[in-house]
């Protein structure tokens, strides 16, 4: 759940456009969708994510699980671990993830960073 103490415009309820860059590879325009219940939700063009975000001022921390399509080279799925600063209606987010191979055996630990604008106040639906 989101802390109390936040203002409205402290927290990242919303659709934001994120940038996302594994161990210094960029990859392509993911779609973050955060709800005032703690909920958020991660589209990309070949997975889907689910998680929850706790703020605590304009440090935000969020986790969840993003599930890949099947295909050569993708993963089966991540362990997301984010720690999000927010300025505005921009943040920036560092963090470590689990990869799991398609079969859902290990892989490796990665380093991730997320930048993202937020593009509406409003988050998006499932349907949208």
């Amino acid at each position: 759940m989101s802390d109390q103490t936040s203002t409205a415009t402290d927290l990242p309820v919303g659709t934001w456009s994120a940038e996302v860059t594994v161990d210094g590879t960029s990859f392509p325009t993911a779609t973050m969708s955060l709800s005032a219940d703690g909920t958020l939700g991660i589209t990309t063009p070949v997975s889907r994510a689910t998680g929850t975000w706790s703020a605590e001022g304009n440090s935000v921390h969020w986790v969840g699980k993003e599930v890949y399509q099947e295909g050569p080279g993708l993963p089966g799925h991540v362990l997301i671990d984010q720690h999000m600063e927010l300025d505005g209606d921009t943040f920036a987010s560092r963090g470590k993830s689990q990869v799991y191979d398609q079969e859902g055996a290990f892989a490796k630990t990665v380093n991730t960073v997320v930048n993202g604008t937020r593009v509406s106040r409003s988050p998006q639906t499932e349907s949208a």
